[in-house]
């Protein structure tokens, strides 16, 4: 029988050998992320990349719809946008006709530093895929995607995928 842990029914031991492992990989994972930023031809933080990834892939339009989908604060994203804009990485433009508000968009040259900064973390964790012993990779897969869909994480595949080469050849919302 397969025990599943839910916050509002089981009280999860945080000191468990699953917390630990899950604290481990997102170690490397971070490390891996941080060492493909450093890379990029532009210089970017991890939070203007993500910021990135949320207006190239659609979720947010706007600097309001930025800053609820990053959960922060209005003014941070502002302050975001200007240095994302002054690096020519986003644009602001008007929304459309009838309407004050302005529009962001990812330059080409943003959307080549989210390509750039993705084709090498897949490199890096590919890397480290590949270390491991090839009977354990489609568990991997399996748990890694049940854990995503558990915190309702969205699947991207084909042509939405934020970083895909198909993303940049129609253009993408990141």
């Amino acid at each position: 029988m397969e025990t599943q842990i839910r916050p509002d029914s089981a009280e999860v031991d945080t000191n468990s050998d699953l917390i630990d492992s899950f604290l481990r990989a997102s170690r490397l994972l971070v490390a891996l992320s941080a060492r493909s930023l450093d890379e990029a031809s532009s210089p970017i933080t991890f939070a203007q990349f993500r910021a990135l990834l949320v207006i190239s892939r659609g979720s947010a339009n706007n600097q309001t719809q930025l800053a609820e989908e990053l959960d922060v604060a209005p003014s941070s994203v502002t302050r975001m946008v200007d240095r994302l804009e002054s690096a020519f990485l986003v644009e602001r433009t008007r929304a459309g006709s009838g309407t004050r508000g302005l529009a962001l968009r990812v330059t080409e040259k943003g959307q080549q530093v989210v390509q750039e900064v993705t084709d090498r973390r897949r490199a890096l964790i590919a890397e480290v895929v590949a270390n491991m012993p090839t009977d354990r990779v489609d568990a991997l897969v399996e748990a890694l995607d049940a854990f995503a869909d558990a915190g309702d994480e969205p699947k991207l595949s084909g042509a939405s995928v934020p970083g895909s080469s198909a993303d940049f050849d129609s253009g993408l919302e990141v």
